[in-house]
């Protein structure tokens, strides 16, 4: 009688080691290879074995600057290095095994980006800047609540200069590197009355100089409900969406600065009275 015994899968993946250390130049070509994260699995040779790796968004920056091949876990450069910004950068593996429904683990990683002589000028960190936002409590996952701009930085840019932005924490918001736009990543942690607080940098690179500026966002939450006004136009939708510049501009100068007044969307429309319902956050 043979009996064969067959591999279950319960042995988690495990990264070797759990934090794997590399040091590379800034300014390292968007593609290039600098090192292969390595993990392993303590089951029996096949599918319970093979192992699948990507980047953990609860380290934003990871997934900004690095690219992780699935089945190699090579890791390579997304996007440019400057030592200048960042001198450190510490980011999160997953790893999944290909076991049935898969079991999971997580390693770390951390790059330490090392300065060269280059003709660039790059100019530190100016001044710290203060960005009030208020937005729904109720948003909802991946729904923006605010798009940063330069003014928010109070910053002035030129025709040709380039903008990007950057989350350098663990907040619950996602910062898109080119809007600017602010996503709810973790819409579960948001009650009725909440405050948050973020830092992003945004980065103006002018030819060949770039400055890098640091903004502490603080994000308020409001009821939709409890901040509401109301219009009573006998017009279509069409015709009051055309005056909404107007109406906000003119709505404005009763909210001295800085003080800012805005319309979020319209909410609802009463077919009776023609009635916009809009949203107002301050």
């Amino acid at each position: 009688v043979i009996v064969q015994v067959r591999d279950q899968n319960d042995n988690q993946p495990v990264a070797t080691p759990d934090t794997q250390e590399v040091t590379i130049p800034e300014n390292l070509p968007v593609g290039e290879v600098f090192m292969t994260f390595t993990a392993t699995d303590a089951d029996e040779a096949g599918d319970n074995t093979l192992l699948s790796y990507s980047l953990s968004d609860r380290t934003p920056l990871g997934p900004v600057f690095f690219a992780i091949d699935s089945t190699t876990g090579e890791i390579s450069v997304n996007k440019a290095l400057s030592y200048e910004v960042f001198d450190f950068i510490r980011f999160r593996v997953r790893i999944v095994d290909r076991g049935g429904s898969g079991r999971t683990a997580t390693g770390t990683v951390e790059v330490t980006i090392s300065d060269v002589v280059e003709t660039v000028t790059y100019i530190d960190m100016d001044t710290t800047s203060f960005i009030p936002v208020d937005f729904p409590f109720d948003l909802g996952h991946n729904e923006v609540a605010y798009t940063l701009t330069p003014s928010d930085f109070g910053v002035t840019t030129a025709t040709g200069d380039t903008v990007s932005y950057l989350t350098v924490d663990y907040g619950i918001f996602n910062v898109d590197l080119s809007t600017g736009e602010m996503s709810l990543y973790l819409p579960e942690r948001v009650q009725e009355v909440t405050t948050f607080k973020q830092w992003v940098v945004m980065t103006v690179k002018t030819g060949a100089t770039s400055v890098a500026y640091s903004g502490l966002v603080r994000l308020d939450t409001f009821n939709r409900d409890k901040h509401l006004i109301a219009v009573v136009a006998a017009t279509d939708d069409a015709d009051l969406a055309s005056q909404r510049s107007t109406l906000q501009t003119h709505l404005q100068t009763f909210y001295t600065s800085p003080n800012l007044f805005k319309i979020w969307r319209t909410e609802a429309t009463s077919q009776a009275l023609a009635r916009r319902r809009l949203l107002n956050t301050e």
